[in-house]
């Protein structure tokens, strides 16, 4: 008998699951650090580097306001 992608699907779901949880809080770690570093970038970047990215100075302020867990 043929696996469906269902059950693929859902056995995959269960691997992550069982995962270490330590994985999981490694992961949103790392997700707040890339947040932290993008945001610092976007603090040195020049009024044409932002205009370059299609970006305002304003959406700049904006998103360099937002604390980093915050997306």
């Amino acid at each position: 008998m043929a696996a469906t992608t269902d059950s693929f699907l859902g056995t995959a779901v269960a691997r992550r699951a069982a995962a270490s949880p330590l994985s999981g809080i490694i992961g949103t770690l790392r997700l707040w650090r890339r947040r932290s570093i993008e945001r610092a970038m976007l603090a040195r970047m020049t009024q044409r580097d932002i205009a370059d990215i299609g970006m305002t100075e304003a959406d700049v302020l904006y998103e360099m306001d937002k604390p980093f867990w915050r997306s």
